[in-house]
């Protein structure tokens, strides 16, 4: 396999992930590329590969290799990056013209994702506010507070880690998510008791709202990262013997919950980030009832 250095030294990698202002994002794009360099090249060295013979056929064989593992959006995702890529590297001279056209044409695939997560009923929710009424420790308090923002402001993971305490005033939350989009959550009694319990027991009034918490249950300074508040979740899940949900289950929750209040869709969209409501869609896990109750209130 050819491998090495691009033509004219030119290496469109490092101003593609320049582009990206989100931490995250940036983060995701590099293992896109990493994860197609080493199937196309067989090495995950982004900032080496030859990209001047990158081509439609490559990206055709990641994406149909792709499809039969993840779900369609997933890999129109993967897709739509790394066409943006392409211009990139059409943008540096190393790829031309014909290329890069052939691979920006290149079609999304199209169908219906199969339904994915769940929403948390109130019994299992209420069976997670009774247990922490147990206990005072750091830690426990911690996690509540976490659990309280995933489910009462519907907040992604990637979300929840980037909170500093100054960005909540008034019972107002600024929080800044995909893109770099910057939205404010209005916080419920129970979302915004929760974090206060928890904030009773950092001394400073700036800097990261969740930090760790070590065994002998002394806080840290350091702030809990992305696979800290899904180690969170994931044992409020076993602690309360409840069946298997992730963060991102709470905030199908709170969608869910939000709609079956018959909340208006937009408000729901902007509650969430979301640029597009057919994303706000998917988040909609009332199931059939809702179709059922829409069809029994036609008045004929």
């Amino acid at each position: 396999m050819d491998y090495s250095i691009p033509k004219n030294n030119i290496c469109p990698v490092e101003s593609f992930l320049l582009n990206t202002k989100a931490k995250s994002t940036t983060n995701n794009h590099r293992i896109i590329l990493k994860c197609f360099c080493m199937f196309i090249f067989e090495n995950d060295e982004i900032y080496k590969a030859k990209w001047s013979i990158l081509s439609k056929k490559h990206i055709l064989k990641f994406t149909e290799f792709k499809i039969e593992k993840l779900q369609f959006n997933t890999v129109n995702n993967y897709l739509s990056i790394l066409q943006i890529f392409a211009k990139e590297c059409f943008s540096c001279g190393v790829i031309d013209a014909f290329h890069y056209n052939l691979i920006r044409d290149i079609r999304k695939y199209k169908g219906m994702a199969p339904d994915t997560g769940r929403a948390l009923n109130l019994k299992e929710i209420n069976k997670v506010k009774t247990y922490f009424l147990k206990t005072k420790s750091a830690r426990e308090l911690r996690n509540f507070a976490i659990f309280s923002l995933a489910l009462g402001a519907g907040l992604r993971r990637a979300e929840i880690c980037t909170i500093n305490i100054e960005h909540i005033k008034n019972r107002q939350l600024q929080v800044t998510g995909k893109g770099n989009k910057s939205r404010i959550i209005y916080l419920s009694d129970f979302t915004f008791n929760a974090i206060r319990e928890w904030r009773r027991q950092i001394p400073q009034n700036k800097g990261p709202l969740f930090l760790h918490v070590n065994r002998s249950d002394s806080i840290k300074k350091d702030r809990l990262g992305i696979k800290g508040v899904h180690y969170v979740i994931n044992q409020i899940q076993i602690l309360c013997r409840l069946r298997s949900f992730t963060t991102h289950d709470l905030r199908r929750t709170f969608a869910t919950t939000l709609l079956y209040a018959n909340n208006d869709v937009f408000v729901v969209q902007d509650l969430l980030g979301h640029s597009d409501p057919m994303t706000t869609k998917r988040y909609d896990k009332r199931g059939d009832n809702r179709k059922i109750k829409a069809i029994k209130s036609l008045p004929f």
